[in-house]
């Protein structure tokens, strides 16, 4: 009778083992996936975005410049693309100031940009994809 309460204990724990091991691998599999999910927008990502709109924030004058040439044509664009720019440039760097403070805390919610474009150098991209008021009704 020994024999037979010793072998079903080393079944029981090679059942034990065995499904350990089974979920330890289940959790190294499923452990990338839920680093894979991580959010768009964090702390590191608004600190950057804040030292970026601070040291690059001129950018605004002419990407506003060439957006509204693009809208309005150069003799209506540039002047207000111009003025636009200041007022963008003065905005973003105060954003930026205010996201570098700002970056340990998350507001506003999930770390999202406060102005649009994120960067300065995404004038640049919305330029591209812009599409254009004359050509594109005159053909």
């Amino acid at each position: 009778m020994a024999d037979h309460r010793s072998n079903q204990g080393r079944r029981n724990s090679r059942w034990a083992f065995t499904l350990a091991t089974t979920l330890l691998a289940i959790g190294l599999v499923g452990a990338p996936t839920t680093a894979l999910a991580e959010p768009e927008y964090n702390s590191a990502r608004k600190v950057g975005r804040g030292f970026a709109n601070v040291a690059l924030g001129f950018l605004a004058i002419p990407g506003q410049m060439i957006i509204e040439t693009h809208n309005r044509g150069a003799a209506a664009g540039l002047p207000l693309g111009f003025a636009m720019g200041i007022g963008w440039f003065v905005t973003t760097e105060v954003v930026g100031i205010w996201e570098i403070l700002s970056c340990p805390f998350e507001i506003p919610e999930d770390f999202a940009p406060i102005i649009e474009p994120e960067f300065p150098w995404d004038y640049f991209d919305a330029i591209e994809s812009a599409p254009s008021n004359g050509a594109a009704a005159a053909k």
